[in-house]
């Protein structure tokens, strides 16, 4: 693993983000749900780093932009051509200027920052792991200390303060607050109406694939963005639905 190939990882994370945000503003426009443009950004970064860490090319981040296929300038109208040619001399240029970088950041990078920063990447992905287990095992406990109840046909536990959502993978279940027992009918229908939507899409699993981006990458600020618009994005979504069904 050398710094050439960190710096592919953090311009695919980065590249995901953009991809996430880009199609959150075409789905907005649309009318369409968000969620599943940050779930797409978020499974392109993993698929693209996976297969980096996989492949047993020594090129396996290198993009070839010579396999672009733009038409001949002979068999296209000017105007047209003029704006193809604009479109290659423009990836060429980017695709020159991050080669320049890259290579100039490589050179500079002592080659002993390697080990130091792939040590640094393991030690915090592993540390984001054991957060994300501590904290998954941490609610398991407290949940079989919360009380069951009925609430308006519904299974419910009831937490001291946690709550209202849903916790638990395999097996999840909504919590709700002490404190909205004592809250109007309505404003208890609307809060359990919202957690139901989201136990039927099983949001907690889309949450827990954004999750793991952020494990495998918990150095990069764009992983940390990526999920809090994924998480954004759960809700809204989820308000949508429940808005629509009256």
């Amino acid at each position: 693993m050398s710094i050439g190939f960190l710096l592919y990882v953090a311009l695919v994370i980065t590249l995901a983000a953009v991809v996430g945000w880009a199609a959150e503003s075409l789905c907005r426009e649309y009318g369409r749900a968000t969620r599943w443009a940050w779930l797409a950004a978020s499974g392109i970064a993993l698929v693209l780093v996976a297969r980096a860490v996989t492949s047993s090319s020594a090129n396996a981040a290198t993009v070839t932009y010579s396999r672009i296929a733009l038409p001949a300038a002979s068999k296209v109208a000017a105007p047209e051509w003029s704006l193809l040619q604009l479109l290659r001399d423009a990836i060429s240029i980017s695709a020159t200027a991050v080669h320049v970088v890259t290579d100039s950041i490589v050179r500079a990078v002592p080659s002993g920052m390697t080990s130091l920063a792939v040590f640094f990447w393991i030690a915090t992905s592993l540390l984001a792991l054991v957060v994300l287990t501590f904290v998954h095992l941490r609610i398991r406990r407290a949940r079989r200390e919360w009380a069951e109840a009925d609430l308006f046909g519904t299974r419910v536990r009831i937490a001291p303060d946690v709550g209202p959502a849903v916790v638990g993978v395999m097996r999840p279940q909504i919590v709700v607050p002490s404190w909205l027992l004592s809250r109007s009918d309505g404003e208890q229908q609307l809060v359990l109406a919202h957690e139901c939507e989201h136990l039927r899409a099983r949001d907690h699993l889309l949450l827990g694939a954004g999750s793991l981006v952020v494990a495998l990458v918990p150095w990069h600020p764009a992983a940390w963005w990526m999920l809090s618009r994924l998480r954004l994005a759960i809700e809204l979504d989820c308000d949508a639905r429940v808005l629509r069904r009256g």
